[in-house]
């Protein structure tokens, strides 16, 4: 299954490496690179288990998931000003999938939620492969890209057409891109009937579904002087067709049965949620190189907003810290965001739209998270390392809207090296 994650909603474009000892992540290169690249990074995911919040459907294991990425990227000049990039991952993943929350009678007589987990250990493989071109001139640049994933349950297909210019002595970037994509659904184990009663394993899965996606993104950024850039953002994106987790479940503690005509208590429907959601962001960011430290603060801001009644705040602070060959970069993360209009951890009666969905990753909630990446330059070779721990929580106490118990705590460590020539 495709785990939905926090889309990056285009790049800003900056010209960074004019200010001296400045690193900028996804910095626009104002000429075709005369070097190839060749990079790898290995990235173990992990996260933390929450059995106190948790039950199992069917009585097995409800530890989370636990995920290794592979990561290769080659790129480098073609002929007369133009570039190249080629990039495959694997990616393997295993655990215990959350479901849906039901509410619990505690000993003092409280309900409160509890996360209802597949109970069955996960074991799925994915593999991604990306193409790149690019095309430089004197003052403007035009790239295209292709992409390609495929698992077991999930294949997508994306396209990306990207044009940078610069202007004011090259002081001044500006940027626009647009992107696309066609997803197929194919659920695990749908379909699939078990013992003599001919009865469906997971009915409330379907068999295959579609989905589409078209972005654009428009970005600015300015060299105010050697010592500090400006840059902003703007990203608008529509998804269409079948935007439901076919994995997730809901929970209606009274619920109209339409093929009995009876009302049944403690029903569980499928996942369900608008075919259609829109979704804009702000992007902010600074860049601010100290002298006489020989560093640098990365300042971003992040609104984020969706149809779906989903807004978030983002913000990022890093240092980057050089000595010599060697950098070290601190950095702290905090997030927030609002609930989806028809989330609830669990529902007491039908809803008119017929939108149900308790996962967590549409609940609200703010989290906090810290990195400390290491890099070192040799000769040819860059290798560099970083580890980073979240956490999640809510404010909220109200059983229904407040705190989802399958609130994610996660680490991750990172390794990799690239070899220029």
């Amino acid at each position: 299954m495709k785990k939905e994650a926090n889309i990056t909603l285009g790049a800003l474009t900056c010209a960074a490496m004019s200010l001296p000892g400045m690193v900028v992540q996804d910095a626009q290169a104002e000429a075709a690179p005369d070097k190839h690249t060749a990079s790898y990074r290995y990235t173990s995911y992990a996260e933390a288990d929450q059995q106190e919040h948790a039950l199992s459907s069917l009585g097995g294991p409800i530890a989370r998931y636990e995920i290794s990425v592979h990561q290769f990227l080659v790129s480098g000049p073609l002929v007369a000003n133009k570039a190249y990039s080629i990039g495959i991952g694997t990616e393997s993943m295993s655990g215990a999938s959350p479901m849906f929350v039901q509410p619990v009678v505690d000993e003092n007589g409280d309900v409160k939620p509890v996360q209802v987990m597949s109970g069955a250990s996960i074991e799925e493989q994915r593999t991604d492969v990306s193409l790149g071109f690019e095309l430089y001139e004197s003052t403007s640049k035009f790239g295209f890209g292709f992409g390609v994933s495929t698992e077991n349950d999930y294949n997508s297909v994306s396209g990306t057409i990207n044009h940078t210019s610069w202007f004011n002595d090259k002081n001044t970037t500006f940027d626009l891109s647009t992107g696309v994509s066609f997803d197929t659904i194919e659920p695990t184990d749908a379909g699939v009937y078990i013992g003599d009663s001919n009865e469906l394993l997971y009915p409330l899965r379907p068999l295959e579904e579609e989905k589409q996606s078209l972005s654009a993104s428009m970005g600015l950024s300015h060299v105010v002087n050697r010592t500090l850039l400006l840059g902003g953002s703007v990203n608008y994106a529509v998804y269409n067709g079948f935007m439901s987790d076919p994995y997730k479940q809901a929970y209606i503690a009274y619920h109209y049965d339409e093929e009995s005509g009876q009302y049944v208590e403690g029903a569980v429907v499928a996942d369900s949620r608008p075919d259609v959601r829109k979704q804009a962001a702000l992007n902010l960011q600074a860049r601010w190189f100290i002298a006489k430290a020989n560093a640098a603060l990365h300042s971003d801001y992040r609104f984020f907003s969706t149809d779906w009644g989903t807004n978030s705040h983002t913000v990022n602070l890093a240092w980057y810290q050089n000595f010599g060959n060697f950098q070290v970069v601190p950095r702290v993360r905090f997030y927030h965001q609002t609930a989806a209009n028809f989330y609830r951890n669990y529902y007491l009666v039908d809803r008119a739209d017929g939108y149900y969905s308790s996962d967590y990753r549409l609940s609200e909630f703010h989290a906090l998270s810290f990195r400390l990446r290491g890099q070192y330059t040799f000769g040819a070779f860059n290798f560099h390392a970083s580890y980073e721990n979240y956490i999640s929580g809510s404010n909220n106490s109200d059983p229904q809207l407040g705190e989802n118990p399958g609130l994610v705590d996660f680490s991750f460590f990172s390794l990799g090296a690239d070899y220029r020539w």
